[in-house]
């Protein structure tokens, strides 16, 4: 399942529509609470998560917003309908959108960003990249990279890409199980997004 994750809007959420002659932007009804950080899209569902008022969910496009009913701080993923939420304390899953929440992970915190491929969660800590096969019920391997701080995740078949906090963007391949640096070091990448074979590249202050 491919996940659509979109950092950093700010004020207000939009749909988009496309024609031939030019994108046209119509303002969904909210989720009015402040700044909106993040949006993930799970089949007919879509969430947001937002800086100040907490997580919501839409099940008609963004006509209504509902907030989740039992509201949790930090980053979030989804997978298999369930969702996943990363904080300073650890993890936590809600299989019932957002009711009731369970911590799961062994021995891990200060989460910073998640992601979620092929039943593998990968999860990127203020001292290092770790990986579960069992979503973290039992114990956690280190990628490799030591302690370097991980700020964003994008995985991609056999691919996986880390930005950091001044460290650059590093790339794994699992045919040769080396990590490669491809610079942009002292810059904090905030998001990475892959396209075919266009890596997209986010960071606070600098751009993309």
């Amino acid at each position: 399942m491919k996940l659509a994750n979109i950092h950093y809007i700010i004020f207000v959420l939009f749909i988009v529509t496309f024609s031939k002659i030019e994108a046209q932007w119509e303002q969904t009804n909210g989720p009015y609470c402040g700044d909106v950080g993040s949006l993930f899209l799970n089949d007919e569902k879509i969430y947001a998560t937002t800086l100040q008022g907490g997580k919501f969910f839409s099940t008609n496009n963004g006509d209504t917003w509902l907030p989740l009913r039992s509201q949790i701080p930090g980053v979030i993923t989804i997978f298999n309908n369930s969702l996943y939420v990363g904080n300073l304390n650890g993890i936590f899953i809600s299989t019932d959108n957002g009711g009731d929440w369970n911590k799961i992970n062994s021995g891990l915190a200060n989460i910073t960003t998640m992601e979620i491929q092929d039943s593998v969660l990968f999860v990127g800590t203020q001292f290092g990249l770790y990986w579960s096969r069992n979503f973290g019920y039992n114990s956690w391997e280190s990628a490799g990279l030591g302690e370097i701080p991980v700020s964003s995740i994008a995985v991609k078949d056999s691919l996986l890409f880390i930005g950091t906090y001044e460290s650059g963007v590093y790339r794994f391949s699992s045919s040769d199980s080396n990590w490669i640096n491809l610079g942009l070091e002292y810059n904090y990448i905030s998001s990475i997004q892959l396209s075919n074979d266009v890596v997209f590249v986010g960071s606070f202050e600098n751009g993309v």
